[in-house]
């Protein structure tokens, strides 16, 4: 039952994704040929026919027309500017390793879900290990040997092993103590990953919260090789970014790259997108942050153009009636159209409106009230830190030296392991009007003209990718215990 358990769930998993890709290809299209029934019905039918010839009301349609076609611009150009960067530049995070094992096992993965979509740091950590306690069990392989049949117990294989007491890749050391009733059953490996080792006066790597075994052992997934530790260099150059319990930025174990703040895994797309907003079949592909500005100005053209329909149909069509009785079925399907597609981009409005104020993405915002933020924050004053053997009580942040082994021209520096409180925002401004800015632009025509790029796409070298709250990061650096030196920065 638990394999049949399994094999559904992968079936469902690429076939929900492969769905929603076929269906982004079409919408576009249907979407095209809505529009141009409304335009036939408004303009053809209501304004040249009814208005125009029928009535001899000139002026009425000649304003309704004006109207309508400015709407109409607007709200077309928009849509077809957020197709065309869906499409062609949909905001992919590049992949930082080159390393051929990284590429082949890329090639081999299938569309998935990404279990740490809108997650960060600790939260991250603990979904995975929910949902690793809920799965079925699987077949244990022991230094390379499976059990020899589906009654072999842990403790049989462990026992008979090559190498006793020697796991298989997350299988954790209470399990193991639990099987075999021997508490020193196991004893964590030292890890060979250089980054994570301890170094001489510096201390070590911060333990996990569950045990006191490196991160790195039994944490998040890292790269198997040294080829993908030889990307950091970015991350460590900045005054801040989000981080796991071990200081270094999350790693997608899909795309094989250390993900940038606010960046997400596209599960349909299979790729990891700058600050990813939605899938929306609607516009044909990822809402990210290429195309978050052209998507919000669609939906606003887009009640704004439907609402006008409305009323303008409504109301010619209610004196229609009470003129002679007659009903227009093309009239009333549009209508229905104009009021089913109001309703959608209204509330597409409202809820994005809402999420350019809060400075969030729609992922963001589904745990927005109790989402905690895990950064690593430079300290410049690290020179005049308390020894590292006098920072392991609970009261002190950890505080790490990146790169723990640092190669020909690299500099250490020291980063300390903060968390934010849950709902704090680390990128949410000051004002309201900075945080639109920070999406529509700074000029009242970025606003209104879907042509220029969202600023967000203009990132700050050397303090983070985008904006960050700055009282947020001095209230966080000042419980951290960071000082600046006098005449220094930030």
């Amino acid at each position: 039952m638990g394999n049949g358990w399994l094999k559904s769930k992968e079936v469902r998993g690429p076939s929900k994704h492969a769905l929603n890709r076929w269906v982004s290809y079409t919408m576009p299209v249907i979407m095209a040929g809505l529009v141009g029934f409304a335009t036939w019905v408004f303009v053809a039918l209501v304004c040249v026919n009814h208005l125009l010839i029928g009535q001899g009301r000139k002026g009425t349609a000649i304003a309704l027309l004006v109207v309508y076609f400015i709407l109409f611009s607007l709200m077309s150009s928009a849509y077809l500017r957020v197709v065309w960067v869906v499409n062609f530049s949909p905001g992919f995070v590049t992949k930082q390793s080159t390393d051929l094992e990284n590429e082949k096992f890329m090639g081999s993965v299938e569309s998935q879900s990404d279990p740490e979509i809108g997650l960060g740091g600790v939260q991250a950590e603990g979904w995975r290990r929910e949902e690793e306690t809920i799965q079925p069990p699987e077949p244990v392989t022991i230094a390379g040997r499976a059990p020899e049949n589906e009654t072999e117990s842990l403790s049989d294989a462990l026992q008979s092993g090559p190498t006793k007491g020697t796991p298989r890749p997350g299988l954790s050391p209470e399990a193991i103590a639990q099987s075999t009733n021997d508490p020193s059953a196991f004893s964590p490996p030292a890890s060979s990953n250089p980054l994570l080792r301890s170094q001489a006066g510096h201390g070590v790597f911060p333990e996990n919260a569950l045990g006191s075994r490196p991160y790195g052992t039994y944490g998040p997934p890292r790269p198997e090789t040294s080829a993908g530790f030889q990307n950091l260099d970015e991350w460590f150059k900045r005054e801040a970014f989000v981080c796991e319990n071990d200081g270094l930025p999350r790693w997608c174990d899909r795309c094989q790259l250390w993900k940038p703040d606010r960046s997400h895994h596209c599960s349909e797309l299979q790729r990891c997108v700058w600050r990813m907003d939605h899938f929306c079949p609607w516009v044909g592909g990822v809402v990210a942050e290429p195309s978050y500005k052209f998507f919000y100005q669609t939906v606003f053209y887009g009640a704004l153009y439907c609402l006008f329909i409305i009323i303008s149909i409504a109301v010619i069509f209610q004196q229609q009636i009470n003129d002679n009785g007659d009903q227009d079925a093309r009239w009333a399907a549009c209508l229905a159209l104009a009021c089913v597609f109001g309703l959608f981009s209204g509330a597409m409005t409202g809820s994005t409106t809402q999420l350019i104020y809060q400075n969030v993405s729609t992922i963001d915002s589904l745990n927005y009230k109790t989402k905690v933020y895990q950064l690593a924050l430079h300290d410049p004053n690290a020179a005049q830190t308390p020894p590292p053997s006098q920072q392991t009580s609970a009261v002190m942040p950890t505080r790490v030296w990146l790169p723990q082994d640092p190669g020909p021209g690299q500099r250490q520096r020291c980063f300390v392991i903060v968390s934010t409180q849950p709902g704090d925002n680390p990128w949410r401004l000051a004002s309201t009007l900075e945080n639109f800015q920070e999406v529509l632009g700074y000029s009242f025509w970025d606003w209104w003209l879907p042509i220029k790029r969202s600023p967000l796409e203009t990132k700050k070298s050397g303090e983070g990718w985008y904006r960050w709250n700055e009282e947020l990061l001095a209230r966080l650096k000042h419980q951290a215990g960071i000082t600046q030196l006098s005449g220094q920065s930030n």
